[in-house]
């Protein structure tokens, strides 16, 4: 093949016999065939308007993702200067204060708010389950507050270390703050989560104002609860307040481990408007005490009565009575994920996140699930689909630029796949250029990819900002080592959740039937749910 190169180009296309005559050696015709059939038919679909429409529509949505975590990194470090004045007030007070010593200076300051019941559904133990409790212990709260941990059963493995903490906390702040177990009884028509929740609330101190229902495996910052408090206090018309968690892989983290913690990355935009939000995240709502106990806007009702998502059932019920969601800015928590996840529980985690939006309690509360399910699931396909397209475009340039079947293709077709694709002949006639043919194509690859690595850039700079204002709420404990997640892994994960997500929406919706924490729960036909195995 050493003289195919030498020959002038022709501006009319050659014929297949003759391109094959001059660039390939005769015992790989057979091959160089091969390739220019298959370079044809590749190129006829990535030139097409439907690959091309896709991968400017995936541009258009990873920037909007882009910009939607952009814009929430800039809202969460909005929170950093009034969080460090706050810290200086407080460390200028406690300097100037007598020196009361913890349990009387909690004593003296239980007058200056409403009381609050705090509520844990927990079921078991983790390697994290008594370092988060602990976080309890340092509210700085300036009233009364009980912690009521509710067990569907009385031998739970979480029972002796709560009898641990009850005794830690009563030696920390005496009278003041007290510590309760509960035992719920098993559920049968709604979640056990739901069934823990309203047992902790029927039990809870008469006096108290406000509940608190929080998930056992976040940790609270010493002014969670009064921020929760005061933008409840400072608007009559808020039904529930929120917030958010933070996930945190270890260094040591499996890839099913990050598969878990995207799927929160794109839902924190939504928590992250500033003061207020349209959505509800279950591990963490406050809700005022009147409401719940007097079965207002009959939400025990759609809890209890064959409810399965607290979160989105309540979120419902203020979309539809008018109601506001708040959610502060600093309401936002670090879990510290298990490192040691499997792919079996990450497609069951998937699967229940999902399954939450075929379930529904009233007619309101099932527009809003379909819409949330066919928009997740159409947007996850739109994101990830461009991604395969936008890189057999580069790997087919590739092949052109590299290899001498690229010649072939070009002369057999007069396509060019990418902007821009040279191929170069060496002759008297010098170089020659090929005009590209597919610009919108090789522009719509081009501009997705670069749209990858800017929302790449964004939802790092957005949770690298995140845990700064964790920490900084914080001062007292290590910082949070978001320097630690590995970000090509949190890049692949986006790409591999997005991808699973659809085919999870499918199997769930074929499947009625869902495993959570042990329990087995049914859909009916109502959308509703019932126990139908427990372990």
């Amino acid at each position: 093949m050493g003289d195919q190169y030498s020959a002038t180009p022709s501006s009319e296309p050659a014929s297949f016999d003759s391109v094959i005559e001059e660039y390939v050696d005769e015992e790989y015709r057979w091959l160089a065939a091969a390739v220019a059939d298959l370079g044809s038919h590749v190129n006829s679909f990535l030139c097409s308007w439907p690959v091309t429409f896709l991968q400017f529509q995936g541009c258009f949505l990873v920037c909007l993702l882009a910009v939607g975590w952009t814009w929430a990194s800039f809202n969460r470090r909005r929170q950093l200067n009034p969080i460090r004045e706050k810290m200086a007030r407080d460390l200028k007070r406690v300097n100037s204060a007598p020196k009361l010593g913890r349990k009387s200076s909690k004593v003296s300051a239980a007058c200056y708010g409403p009381a609050v019941s705090v509520v844990l559904p927990v079921k078991g133990v983790h390697g994290r389950s008594l370092e988060n409790w602990r976080t309890l212990l340092e509210t700085n709260y300036a009233s009364d507050v009980e912690w009521i941990f509710v067990t569907d059963s009385a031998d739970d493995p979480a029972v002796p270390v709560i009898k641990a903490l009850q005794k830690e906390m009563v030696e920390a702040a005496g009278e003041v703050y007290q510590v309760r177990q509960v035992v719920a009884a098993h559920s049968t028509a709604c979640s056990q989560k739901i069934a823990n929740q309203l047992a902790g609330m029927r039990m809870s101190n008469p006096r108290s104002k406000y509940v608190v229902f929080l998930d056992d495996d976040i940790q609270l910052h010493p002014d969670s609860l009064q921020v929760l408090v005061d933008v409840m206090e400072e608007d009559p018309e808020v039904l529930v307040g929120t917030g958010y968690p933070l996930d945190i892989p270890s260094p040591a983290s499996s890839f099913a481990t990050y598969c878990m913690m995207v799927y929160h990355l794109p839902l924190l935009v939504a928590f992250s408007h500033g003061r207020r939000s349209f959505n509800v995240w279950g591990g963490c709502m406050i809700l005022p005490m009147e409401v719940m106990r007097e079965n207002m806007f009959g939400i025990v009702g759609h809890l209890s009565e064959g409810g399965y998502s607290d979160d989105l059932i309540i979120a419902s019920l203020c979309s539809a009575k008018g109601r506001k969601i708040a959610c502060p800015g600093r309401a936002l928590f670090v879990n510290h994920m298990d490192p040691q996840v499997t792919w079996r529980k990450y497609w069951n985690y998937l699967r229940r996140q999902l399954f939450v939006l075929y379930t529904y309690t009233s007619w309101h509360n099932c527009v809003v699930n379909t819409l949330l399910l066919y928009s997740h699931s159409y947007v996850s396909f739109a994101i990830t689909l461009p991604f395969f397209t936008s890189v057999l475009h580069l790997a087919v340039a590739l092949v052109q630029m590299v290899s001498p079947f690229g010649h072939i293709c070009y002369h057999l077709t007069k396509e060019v796949l990418i902007l821009p694709t040279v191929h170069q002949h060496s002759g008297p006639s010098g170089p020659l250029f090929s005009a590209p043919l597919c610009p919108m194509g090789a522009s719509s690859a081009l501009a997705y990819l670069g749209a990858v690595a800017m929302a790449g850039g964004a939802v790092r700079h957005m949770v690298r900002g995140c845990a700064e204002v964790c920490s900084a709420m914080s001062p007292s404990r290590p910082p949070v080592p978001a320097a630690d997640i590995r970000w090509s892994k949190v890049m692949w994960a986006l790409l591999v959740n997005n991808l699973l997500l659809p085919f999870c929406a499918l199997v769930t919706g074929v499947s009625s039937r869902i495993e959570w924490a042990g329990v087995v729960y049914a859909r009916t036909v109502n959308g509703r749910v019932n126990v139908v195995h427990r372990d």
